[in-house]
């Protein structure tokens, strides 16, 4: 609280203390003035003497001015209150979504270790696995890629892509692609061995069918 504010609150409570207490009111008689004594019409007890100097101090402790300035601090005092309150309530807020999350992310990481101790407690499982991917390796290294021109019963060549096993007839295996075109053929080729493992980098179309009909176009570092 503002120091002006504390001090004026201390020299209207001490004069309040001092001066004769209430509760007062207003009345009017022959003379203005605030009397203390039996007032003659209604008998009561009225506050008098006006000069009096305890009674004159604390009356003009609470001119306008001084009881407009405690208002205003005590608006002040409540607004601030008002944002506290605000502020608290939004911690509160806060503080409640941090512990949902927290129970979400305890739930999420039991869920983990339960799964965890289920892979540890079967081995067998995770050896299955592991001879699933090895034997499905196994059977794409069996697998090979023939690619070469073909002749036609029109008498015309076209050049052909065959996927087959190792070892075993053409006539066997599965047709990839079939055209006129060799380069075509070849990228088709190269693009099924790398699926298969025979080629390790992946095979770009431009570098194949670059202005020899296929409607692409390469980039500079293909010309």
């Amino acid at each position: 609280m503002d120091k002006g504010i504390e001090a004026l609150i201390a020299d209207m409570k001490e004069a309040a203390l001092r001066a004769t207490p209430g509760p007062w009111r207003r009345t009017s008689t022959q003379f203005n003035g605030i009397t203390h004594g039996p007032f003659s019409f209604t008998k009561e007890d009225v506050l008098g003497h006006f000069a009096e100097k305890c009674n004159a101090e604390f009356v003009s402790g609470c001119d306008p001015k001084n009881v407009l300035a405690l208002i205003a601090a005590l608006e002040r005092a409540q607004r601030a209150n008002a944002a506290q309150d605000t502020h608290i309530n939004q911690q509160a807020d806060r503080i409640e979504s941090l512990e949902s999350k927290n129970a979400g992310l305890g739930k999420s990481l039991a869920s983990a270790h339960k799964h965890i101790a289920e892979l540890e407690a079967a081995p067998n499982g995770m050896m299955q696995l592991s001879n699933e991917l090895a034997e499905m390796k196994r059977k794409c290294v069996e697998l090979t890629v023939w690619y070469g021109a073909m002749p036609e019963s029109n008498g015309k060549t076209n050049w052909t892509a065959i996927l087959h096993r190792n070892g075993e007839c053409l006539s066997t295996g599965i047709t990839i692609y079939r055209s006129e075109y060799p380069d075509r053929v070849r990228y088709e080729a190269d693009r099924m061995s790398h699926m298969i493992g025979e080629l390790t980098k992946e095979p770009d179309i431009l570098a194949y069918d670059a202005n020899k009909h296929s409607g692409y176009t390469a980039s500079k570092e293909h010309l």
